[in-house]
């Protein structure tokens, strides 16, 4: 049976993970948004932040939106670009479990990473060291903000009955990371339903986690059919599990700068603070 004369499948229950995912995150990222547009609207006023920029960024509501704004396309543009190649890359590699009890369904999936040898495999090593160092290095960074912003925290003065505001970095970090979050399930649906369409088949399992990504064949799906409709994902195969280490590591990379900026702003901005 052809794709053009295949009826279109039912959603299968990962792809509506996906969306409940992606609704839940962009709920999640509204509301805290919302939330904190009204901290700053309705939170005391005895004082304001210096320099004016700075008031304007972290002490308004439009400043604070122009914030999770920039943070939400910075983090989003690295996190999300790689999420393609390595959704095709699993599924190059997917299992087919039709007819299978579900003990008897593979625990790994097929390839190995055998497929990447000589000069890729030796350029996919130093990659993944350089991303050994940038991890180590993230961590040190995001360290280093904690115990700068606790001892921070533990020297605020007051001046007379006024004292700094607890200024919500929480939320201007957690926002731009549930959205772009929420971004990612979305185009995770979109990618799980229109492969479920081209191949005539229900996936079992999203690939997001431990295991292999799983399908079923629908009724009247022949294996040679899908075989031949998953061939346009066949050049993601070689894509190697270190490879996908390495773009995971720096697709994460703006996210935890943000994470520590938000942690050392925190301990930062009250000391920037004056009384009326």
């Amino acid at each position: 049976m052809s794709a053009s004369e295949r009826p279109t499948p039912p959603s299968s229950a990962a792809a509506g993970a996906q969306l409940t995912q992606g609704v839940f995150f962009a709920i999640c990222a509204v509301v805290i948004a919302l939330l904190l547009v009204v901290f700053l609207l309705t939170g005391p006023q005895t004082g304001h932040l210096t320099p004016p920029l700075v008031q304007w960024a972290f002490g308004t509501p439009l400043g604070a939106l122009a914030l999770m704004v920039v943070g939400t396309a910075i983090v989003g543009t690295t996190f999300l670009l790689p999420s393609r190649a390595i959704f095709d890359r699993a599924l190059a590699r997917a299992a087919d479990v039709t007819g299978l009890a579900p003990s008897a369904r593979p625990q790994r999936s097929r390839g190995t990473g055998s497929d990447v040898v000589g000069a890729h495999r030796t350029a996919d090593v130093i990659l993944a060291a350089v991303a050994v160092l940038l991890a180590v290095a993230l961590a040190g960074v995001f360290i280093a903000a904690m115990v700068y912003g606790w001892q921070r925290n533990h020297q605020i003065s007051c001046v007379g009955t006024a004292c700094p505001p607890a200024y919500p970095m929480l939320g201007l970090t957690l926002a731009p990371e549930f959205a772009v979050i929420a971004l990612g399930a979305f185009r995770q649906y979109r990618w799980v339903r229109q492969a479920e369409e081209r191949c005539g088949i229900r996936f079992t399992y999203t690939g997001s986690g431990s295991g292999p990504l799983r399908y079923v064949r629908l009724p009247g799906t022949e294996p040679d059919a899908v075989a031949a409709a998953l061939r346009a994902y066949r050049p993601a195969r070689a894509i190697s599990g270190l490879r996908v280490f390495v773009w995971t590591v720096f697709a994460v990379t703006p996210l935890i700068v943000l994470i520590s900026a938000g942690v050392f702003l925190g301990g930062w901005l009250p000391g920037q603070w004056v009384p009326r």
